[in-house]
């Protein structure tokens, strides 16, 4: 069964407004946090990650696709001292890969996780997370317009930052 959970729904019209989300929300990350981050390929995904990674690290953090190798660690400059490991499973065959990956690791080490294509692990993916779909608006030739960003939170701790992110986006 879920917990209970919070929905905030936000709209990016341009690659910059990806990252500047990206550094808001890393702002409110902590350790044990599980982002599940969904969409197409060339929604973002890997766009939002990297904002993510390069503002808890440093802009001028080397953070390539982890497309070929799955996962990738970093280790944050912040005060919060975190660790974040950045997962693409897109080549993930079976579900019972991730554990060869170390995922399990990371969730019990307090480390944040950022997961791209978070369905290919089914029923291991845990409860309590922050589900990220990101859904992509074209225009008549193919192009992107827009994106749609839905947040879901579930838990009391989620519910309340996405509170706080609500907040962020009425005064920005």
């Amino acid at each position: 069964m879920y917990p209970e959970s919070k929905k905030l729904s936000l709209f990016l019209e341009t690659e910059e407004d990806t990252v500047k989300f990206g550094r808001a929300l890393s702002g409110l990350l902590d350790k044990g946090d599980i982002i599940a981050l969904q969409g197409t390929l060339g929604s973002g995904k890997s766009v939002l990650a990297r904002s993510i990674i390069r503002a808890l690290c440093g802009q001028d953090e080397e953070v390539p696709s982890p497309t070929f190798t799955l996962a990738q660690l970093y280790q944050s400059n912040t005060g919060k001292n975190l660790k974040i490991w950045h997962f693409d499973l897109y080549r993930l065959e079976v579900p019972e890969e991730v554990f060869e990956l170390g995922m399990d690791d990371a969730w019990t080490s307090g480390g944040v996780s950022l997961i791209e294509w978070p369905h290919k692990i089914g029923g291991y993916m845990p409860l309590v997370r922050l589900d990220i779909t990101i859904d992509v608006a074209n225009n008549k030739d193919g192009k992107p317009l827009a994106r749609e960003v839905l947040l879901t939170g579930y838990g009391a701790d989620w519910i309340n930052r996405l509170d706080q992110l609500q907040k962020i986006k009425e005064h920005a």
